[in-house]
């Protein structure tokens, strides 16, 4: 029997998706159907299903992200507030918000990590706000941190973009040590940058200083990769910070006590060789089913060059074929992912995904986003998470 269980949910304006793992915890990916010509009902919709979900199988809520327009920010919280209060669940945890470009084909979503409710969850702090939370599972300690960014409210502070990316990484760098990690811990980081095709270069030149300090910038040795699996997409915040992240850590208790693999691709140059501090994505091998987080991935070949520039059909056919085989490296393929973030910089081209996954036979559970991507000629990017039974 497997140990992952796929259900999807439906009403007339939102479908929910749902993988749940045999050791309680579940994934839960919401999007509006399309068109949609009223988002803010949709997203009711969204959270009546997740909350419904949550309640029926006795979970409670590790990670929660929302793309929407800045616009329905204040009326998407109050309709959160009524359906999780509809099913007696707490909504005091962090929410990471993310202004995706308002348009009816792409209305944006929400992404849910939820656990059993067996599970002890703490909070995790931040000057005196609520930022992530922590838990034990597999023999170590997970940190989910959420939010964070580099802006200092001090008068005078230095919030030029670098110093707010070089913040924002010794933020968390400070907050797992005080749990007795550190950044080498970092599994995941999802990383929205506003305006990113202004300053993406400034941002990796901050990010790779921050890190040669932090000490996991590959150096040409044998070492292992410790560079964590990440996305960098275009995105606002509600902070008006000029990038904001959402960070999964895992410390152990003791080695060997949970399987961690980064992962690398034979069809792409390695990221960090061209800039971009990261890995083409992690592998989380604990007592249950194995969770890969495949980072943004894009149209860009083995050189590091962009792809069929101007041809959003062949960038997305080729990001699937190279999604396909980084996860076949985990023995996973596309059919095995739980939630997707699709992301398109232009929302006319969006229909083109479904066409590429009808010809494969495939249904991949996601959010679709309207963003633009780290380079002006890519038109489209993946990143995703999969689930695959450990036997």
């Amino acid at each position: 029997m497997s140990m992952v269980q796929y259900t999807a949910l439906h009403s007339a304006v939102a479908v929910s998706n749902v993988a749940a793992v045999a050791d309680g915890s579940a994934i839960i990916s919401c999007r509006a159907t399309t068109p949609c010509k009223d988002p803010l009902s949709a997203f009711g919709q969204m959270y009546l299903q997740a909350a419904g979900e949550v309640s029926r199988l006795g979970l409670q809520i590790m990670h929660e992200r929302v793309f929407a327009p800045a616009d329905l920010l204040a009326g998407l919280k109050i309709q959160r507030q009524k359906a999780m209060a509809s099913r007696g669940i707490s909504d005091e945890g962090p929410l990471t918000c993310i202004h995706g470009q308002s348009h009816e084909a792409a209305p944006g979503g929400i992404q849910l990590r939820v656990g059993p409710a067996s599970c002890r969850i703490e909070p995790v702090e931040l000057d005196g706000a609520v930022t992530g939370r922590t838990w034990r599972q597999d023999g170590a300690v997970w940190v989910m941190l959420q939010n964070m960014h580099g802006l200092d409210a001090n008068a005078g502070a230095d919030n030029s973009r670098q110093a707010q990316v070089q913040r924002m990484i010794q933020r968390v760098q400070k907050l797992l040590c005080g749990r007795g990690g550190s950044y080498r811990h970092v599994v995941r980081t999802w990383i929205y940058i506003d305006d990113i095709l202004d300053w993406y270069g400034p941002f990796n030149t901050a990010r790779n200083a921050e890190y040669g300090r932090i000490g996991i910038m590959p150096d040409g040795s044998s070492d292992p990769l410790l560079l964590p699996a990440s996305t960098g997409i275009g995105g606002a915040n509600p902070f008006g910070a000029a990038c904001l992240m959402d960070v999964l850590a895992i410390i152990p208790d003791q080695p060997g006590a949970i399987e961690i693999l980064r992962m690398t691709n034979s069809r792409q140059k390695e990221a960090f060789k061209y800039g971009s501090a990261f890995s083409r994505g992690t592998v989380i091998g604990g007592k249950g089913a194995s969770e890969i987080y495949i980072s943004g991935t894009a149209a860009i070949d083995e050189n590091g060059i962009s792809l069929h520039r101007g041809d959003t059909r062949r960038q997305v056919e080729t990001t699937l074929d190279v999604v396909d085989g980084l996860l076949g490296q985990a023995g996973a393929s596309l059919a095995d992912i739980a939630d997707a973030t699709f992301f398109f910089k232009h929302a006319a081209d969006i229909p083109l995904l479904g066409e590429a996954l009808a010809r494969r036979e495939l249904a991949i559970p996601g959010v679709t986003v309207v963003a633009d991507v780290c380079r002006d000629e890519l038109l489209f990017e993946l990143d995703c998470m999969a689930l695959t039974d450990k036997s």
